[in-house]
């Protein structure tokens, strides 16, 4: 059996290592999911990492009690780390991957535009990319493969995001609190997305989806409520497509 871990990676584990100096990495290959080791990104990361060993993170603490709740060994896990653009969120993400859940199979993720959450691109572009990110990975999972999400980690603005990929898949929700033991378990909800006035948006989506034209698709633009246009891209031809996530809601219209 394959388990997989999506987790969306925080700073906890770092939080109370005093003098920790980190740096900007060259970090995620194009071709491969691959972070460098985490002593890329700090400058004293030998004289810091048993400090790090002992602060456990949110994550970690997580991924511990799933493990012990479904008994699985790590070498049946796969780990997608997915980390915000800051240099300690990927250097969290690094030493999880590299160097505490390394008997697994770990990939690593950068959305773009996932900065700093106070500024305009976090929510414009950097959400669309994690949306997006995510339903990269969960629809590459084989159908008897299993699968937890978990919304740990990271900046707060992005739970609701991963708990809605795990309503849309139905896949588990496990959550732990840093200062907490108790592992929190939101299973896969038999409920789906209320898709009655999704339904109404799908008429005009689908006349835009497919056109290069402009004047062919800016009257159902006009028609189409914002909150449906997010679910809508150009692609490299300047074609509006489907994002994964609306064609993942288009999937769910019987």
């Amino acid at each position: 059996m394959t388990m997989h871990f999506i987790v969306s990676v925080g700073t906890s584990i770092i939080k109370k290592v005093k003098g920790l100096s980190l740096r900007q990495a060259h970090n995620v290959s194009d071709d491969e999911n691959i972070f460098p080791e985490p002593r890329k990104y700090c400058h004293n990361y030998s004289s810091s990492k048993r400090a790090i060993q002992k602060n456990k993170g949110a994550e970690e603490k997580t991924i511990e009690k799933v493990l012990e709740l479904i008994a699985i060994p790590l070498s049946d896990c796969h780990f997608h780390w997915i980390s915000t653009q800051t240099k300690e969120c990927q250097f969290c993400a690094a030493y999880l991957g590299h160097d505490r859940f390394q008997a697994g199979k770990n990939y690593y993720y950068l959305p773009t535009y996932l900065g700093e959450a106070t500024k305009t691109d976090f929510v414009e572009k950097g959400v669309p990319s994690l949306l997006s990110t995510l339903a990269e990975i969960l629809d590459q999972i084989e159908p008897q493969d299993q699968v937890v999400i978990i919304p740990t980690g990271g900046y707060k603005a992005l739970i609701p995001y991963l708990t809605i990929a795990g309503i849309l898949y139905k896949y588990p929700i496990y959550y732990i609190y840093e200062k907490s033991e108790a592992l929190l378990e939101l299973p896969a909800l038999s409920l789906s997305v209320d898709i009655t006035e999704f339904r109404s948006a799908l008429v005009i989506l689908d006349n835009i989806v497919g056109t290069t034209e402009e004047d062919v698709a800016t009257p159902y633009l006009d028609a189409l409520e914002d909150r449906f246009k997010n679910l809508l891209f150009k692609d490299d031809n300047h074609v509006y497509q489907y994002t994964a996530f609306g064609k993942r809601m288009k999937k769910n219209v019987p």
